[in-house]
Order: structure tokens, then sequence, then C-alpha cells
């Protein structure tokens, strides 16, 4: 089976704008200082090259990490378990019958559930009915459940009890500064559990789906 690799090209780009960005702010800051003589911050350009500096350095930040993360993940590509690229099976089953121009993860495009069917029994007859990776799948099907639960019982109602705060903080006047700033938390937060919920349900689902399909003896067993 082909490896995938994960490139870090636009990681390298990403990295190498925020170095320009904060080049340029050093460089703005020592001419203001060393040349112009002059107390850096005093003009308002000053604060275009700081924002330059700091957008510069979220840039670098968002760089290196993203290249160390994938490093790790092409570690991890190289001897899957069970040769099983975990994110790229899950990606290519939330596509089906979708039309991505660009999926992510090198997911395959099925435009039918069958042909997606027979694609996993295929890439996957290796281990048809196999007690270990049925086991592997089982744990982490639970892991999902357990993590889905913690979302429905803990996470919503944090939200409720921001969405009221912000109700009771909205009719006195003094506080709206503050009720916004709960507002937007709340909304923030909302589409982060959002995102995060759905995301749980499509790979509980993958899970389920692949389980019936390479482990059809287990399952009827149940």
């Amino acid at each position: 089976m082909e490896v995938r690799k994960i490139s870090n090209t636009k990681n390298i780009i990403c990295l190498v704008i925020g170095c320009g960005m904060l080049f340029i702010c050093v460089i703005s800051i020592l001419v203001g200082i060393f040349f112009e003589k002059r107390k850096w911050l005093s003009q308002s350009s000053d604060l275009f090259f700081l924002l330059l500096g700091v957008i510069g350095i979220l840039l670098i930040l968002t760089g290196i990490v993203n290249i160390v993360s994938n490093i790790e993940t092409n570690k991890y590509l190289k001897n899957t378990p069970y040769s099983l690229d975990y994110q790229k099976e899950i990606s290519t089953y939330t596509i089906i019958g979708k039309d991505k121009k660009k999926p992510k993860n090198g997911a395959l495009k099925f435009y039918k559930y069958s042909e997606w069917k027979d694609y996993i029994e295929k890439t996957f007859k290796d281990i048809i009915d196999d007690e270990d990776a049925y086991r592997y799948m089982i744990r982490r099907l639970r892991n999902k459940e357990s993590y889905k639960e913690l979302i429905i019982s803990a996470v919503i109602p944090i939200e409720v009890g921001m969405f009221s705060t912000f109700y009771s903080a909205g009719n006195n006047v003094s506080e709206f500064g503050t009720s916004i700033s709960i507002l937007i938390s709340a909304i923030i937060l909302s589409i982060i559990v959002t995102v995060n919920y759905l995301e749980c349900k499509e790979e509980i689902g993958f899970i389920s789906d692949f389980n019936e399909i390479i482990f059809p003896s287990k399952i009827h067993r149940k």
C-alpha cells in the first residue's frame, strides 16, 4: 500500500513570510531608535510595523507547530496500525457522495456507498475478522463515544450557562461590555463544540460501518 506523506511546503512558506514580516518590524525599530534618534511607537506608522511583527510571530509559531506536527504524522504513517491511515479513511468516508474539489488528508472520492465498501473490502482484506484489529477499532469507537458523551454532558451545559449569564448581564447597561465579551466567547465556543461534535459523530459512523464490513462475524455474533 502506498504510504501517504504530508507536505510541509505551505508551512515553510508561512514560516518564511512570518520571518520576513518580523524582520521588517525589527528593522523599523532599529531605524527609529538608532538612526532617527526617537522613541519607538512615537509615530502612528510604528503601530503598523508593530502589528506586522505580531502577525509575523504568529505565522512563525503556526509554521513551526505545523511542521513539527507533520513530521510526527509522517513518521506515524510509515508504520500505521494494520496499514490503516486513519485520518485518510475518515476523510474519505465523510465525503462519500459529495463533490469535494480538494479533499483533505489524501481522501479518495466515492460517489456511492457501495463503491466505498468495495474499496474497504479490497484494501483491508488481510485483517478481515482479525481479532486484534477488531479490538483496536472497538477501543477507538469507545473512546469516541466517551468523548461524545463528554460534549453532551459537560460542554453543552457550560454553553447554556454562558448564554444565561449574557442575558442577565445584558439587562445592566453598566455591564454591557462584559456581556458582549461573554456573548462573543459563547458564540466562538459554540462553533468549536458544534464542529467537534459533528466530527465525532462522523468518526463514530465510520468506525461502525468499517467494523460491519471488515469484521462481519464479530458484529453478527453480538
